[in-house]
């Protein structure tokens, strides 16, 4: 009998120390959840956040979960809030925004902010906003590989072009009459990582996708400026591109307009000793117009734009002597001026005279003995 006894209060307690040890607390799984939502007031620019970006989301995990903005959220103009909820299945994280209330009749922009806490960067594959995919692990992000610009034009058919190919290993230029291959002047070279970095560093490409494209005008004897944008995941195409996505992209257009105008500037030995008749003196317009285009902005008088102009052609390898004759003394309208050149010419000195008509920014109008 008391070995009855002692065997039920040793199983009583055994399963009362099974009991016990089985209601011990563990650590509880804590659900995700959105904390610290922000945003931007309306803006009704359809293009241009707070920021000066659009239609791009950053996303940032931490210890704590993840960051998410994005910027150029699009809402209903009578909105006070962002609800923005989650939900994470199979390594896909789908979030929802949407501005509230949703009771007017217009709709403009904001950027909002929040984070997602208790979530880890290893359970997560891709994350999915408002249907649309803006993250995926190890996905490469999306950079600029080559750069296309070509700028066609004129009057009359008389159709002068340049065209730029540059990527982070080399660079190629022409310039002159897409119908007149005869003057070899072409500048290939390999592209410095600093101004690969320069020029790549000024294009969003989540601007980029935003730019509008306007018409052609060569047909009837405008420009025409053509961008093709290559990168690791597609290729943007802008012809004679406008709108304010395009003037949030001006630093980069204006590097490439830059880089061109220095390299035309770099053809003018080449043209000057390509010269053999008045014809072919046409092409010293594109290293001449493109010196004077490089100083537009330097609000200059007549007389210091002839005179940086000489100054230029001094330094250049191929001139003997170069000096100005006169400034806006030919009787034309607008006037022109006269600049004197020496040059070397199958060994011997050859001097001539450069015309320029003075317009706001001065242009080649011929060249004469």
């Amino acid at each position: 009998m008391k070995l009855k006894g002692l065997f039920y209060l040793f199983a009583v307690a055994a399963i009362g120390f099974m009991v016990a040890a089985g209601c011990e607390p563990t650590n509880p799984v804590v659900a995700p959840q959105i904390t610290n939502i922000t945003f931007t007031e309306c803006n009704k620019n359809l293009l241009k956040s707070a920021d000066g970006t659009t239609d791009r989301v950053d996303v940032e995990f931490t210890n704590a979960g993840v960051n998410i903005t994005h910027y150029g959220l699009e809402v209903n103009c009578a909105f006070d809030t962002v609800l923005v909820t989650q939900n994470l299945q199979n390594g896909v994280l789908n979030i929802t925004e949407q501005g509230e209330p949703n009771n007017a009749n217009c709709i403009c922009h904001t950027d909002v902010s929040y984070s997602i806490n208790g979530i880890s960067k290893n359970n997560v594959d891709s994350i999915i906003i408002n249907g649309e995919v803006v993250w995926r692990a190890n996905e490469p992000t999306e950079q600029i590989t080559k750069i296309h610009f070509s700028i066609t034009g004129g009057r009359m058919g008389d159709i002068n072009g340049r065209m730029l190919n540059i990527s982070a290993d080399s660079l190629w230029f022409w310039a002159g009459n897409i119908y007149d291959s005869a003057i070899p002047c072409n500048i290939e070279m390999q592209t410095s990582s600093s101004l690969w970095a320069q020029i790549v560093n000024t294009c969003n490409i989540s601007i980029l996708k935003k730019v509008q494209s306007g018409n052609a005008t060569a047909p009837v004897d405008g420009i025409d400026d053509m961008f093709t944008i290559t990168t690791n995941k597609g290729e943007y195409n802008v012809l004679n591109g406008y709108g304010d996505a395009y003037e949030q992209l001006s630093g980069f257009f204006n590097q490439i307009y830059t880089l061109v105008k220095d390299l035309s500037m770099q053809q003018f030995c080449c043209r000057l000793d390509q010269i053999t008749d008045d014809y072919s003196a046409r092409f010293l317009s594109i290293p001449i117009d493109a010196f004077f285009a490089s100083i537009k902005d330097a609000n200059y008088t007549d007389q210091q734009k002839i005179q940086s102009f000489v100054d230029w052609l001094n330094i250049q390898d191929c001139i003997v002597d170069a000096q100005i004759i006169c400034v806006s003394c030919i009787t034309t309208l607008p006037a022109q001026s006269e600049i004197s050149i020496t040059f070397l010419k199958n060994g011997q000195q050859v001097t001539k005279i450069l015309d320029i008509i003075m317009y706001d920014i001065p242009h080649f109008s011929g060249m004469h003995d």
